[in-house]
């Protein structure tokens, strides 16, 4: 297990806001992605998904100490038989031939291959894992943007539609207000005409009177 401290920006504050979370380690803290990391306090979208990554290459860098592949066992070699001594007893009677030991059958050595191709795949798991987690939380986050925007702009038209139409109204209502002084103005100028003819008239009655009193 790597420690969350290797990961790159987890200082010791943040690894135990970490771990209080449940990832005890930089392996979990990949595993875990951007979408679970931001559920931890002080991480936001843009920080989860660059601590996802750096924690996938803190994960990977720790499984990379070299491990000593174990030693094969050396085959005994065969003993040569002793001498004969001699003796009476050996002269009479040959000594038997001590037969060779067989030599123990080399192991089959196994292909590294197949070891290295798992364990490269092994350890670009949790990276690819969380690089497609960012991927979604990216595309999510996308997606939420697109949604908010586009209720902001039929908001504005609304609120545009609904002010050009009470403008509309006050201009309407304005035009009427004209309308009708204009028409009041007529009346006035019309009623002064008329009491101008009846005040000239008044007059003239006025002057027949003392005309014909003088009479």
């Amino acid at each position: 297990m790597t420690d969350l401290t290797k990961v790159k920006g987890v200082g010791d504050a943040l690894a135990k806001a970490l771990q209080s979370a449940g990832i005890p380690d930089a392996e979990a803290m990949a595993a875990a992605g951007p979408e679970v990391l931001m559920t931890v306090p002080g991480i936001g979208g843009a920080r989860a998904v660059m601590l996802a990554a750096a924690a996938a290459d803190a994960a990977q860098a720790g499984s990379d100490a070299p491990t000593e592949a174990p030693q094969e066992p050396k085959a005994a070699e065969p003993q040569p038989p002793a001498p004969a001594q001699d003796t009476p007893e050996a002269k009479a009677e040959p000594p038997a031939t001590a037969k060779p030991k067989a030599k123990p059958k080399a192991k089959a050595k196994s292909d590294p291959k197949p070891k290295a191709k798992a364990k490269a795949k092994a350890k670009a798991a949790p990276k690819a894992k969380a690089e497609k987690k960012a991927q979604r939380a990216a595309e999510q986050a996308a997606k939420k943007a697109a949604l908010a925007a586009e209720k902001a702009a039929k908001k504005a038209a609304r609120i545009a539609e609904k002010a050009a139409a009470e403008e509309a109204r006050r201009a309407a209502k304005a035009a009427k207000a004209e309308e009708k002084a204009a028409k009041a103005a007529k009346k006035a100028a019309k009623a002064g005409k008329i009491a101008e003819k009846a005040d000239k008239k008044a007059k003239a009655r006025k002057a027949e009177h003392k005309r014909v009193a003088k009479a």
